[in-house]
């Protein structure tokens, strides 16, 4: 299970004068535009952002993966996620662009980060529920040992998920969720 963490824990972004002199130092730094669907995101390095009015509304952080993750050729990206308490309006279908026209593409795969909020395994679930309508590959994996659960319905993704995320398991930190273009059960 990845560590849960509070829901108050925002990467300084939660709060408006932190998030203002977040966002001025990351605008500082001249960062690449990326239109993603109707989305203007910026993105320096390995952060992208969805900024509105001087505050970030929508914060990506990818830190990529070893190509041989799970023996797979495809680059493989792991995500963080955060979005301002009060944003759902203006960020609506921003996530489900994110992933999937630009995450997915770019990268091939994308694997779920290591700390959640009660909110984030939701988010998370969502990704998986809405890859599985478009036909993308998904998994639950135990990163330590490179084991991979498909998942082909959303009856099976809510087994799984109850059995990977839903307790309190010694070895359940190391489970991720993944997506990816690429079926992982064949061999390359």
């Amino acid at each position: 299970m990845p560590k849960m963490i509070s829901e108050r824990e925002d990467f300084a972004l939660e709060n408006p004068e932190d998030n203002r002199l977040s966002t001025t130092q990351f605008l500082a730094k001249k960062p690449q535009m990326l239109q993603v669907g109707q989305w203007p995101l910026l993105r320096v390095g390995n952060v992208i952002r969805f900024i509105e009015h001087g505050e970030t509304l929508y914060h990506v952080k990818l830190e990529l993966k070893h190509k041989e993750f799970w023996h797979s050729p495809m680059q493989i990206v792991q995500v963080e996620v955060w979005r301002q308490v009060g944003a759902g309006d203006k960020v609506h279908g921003l996530p489900k662009a994110v992933f999937f026209g630009y995450l997915l593409q770019e990268y091939g795969a994308i694997v779920s980060d290591y700390l959640h909020t009660d909110s984030g395994k939701r988010f998370w679930l969502d990704r998986c529920a809405e890859a599985i309508n478009y036909g993308y590959h998904v998994y639950f994996g135990d990163y330590a040992n490179r084991q991979l659960d498909e998942v082909h319905n959303r009856s099976e993704l809510l087994a799984l998920y109850d059995t990977c995320w839903g307790g309190e398991r010694k070895h359940e930190y190391r489970r991720m969720a993944v997506l990816s273009r690429q079926n992982f059960m064949v061999e390359t």
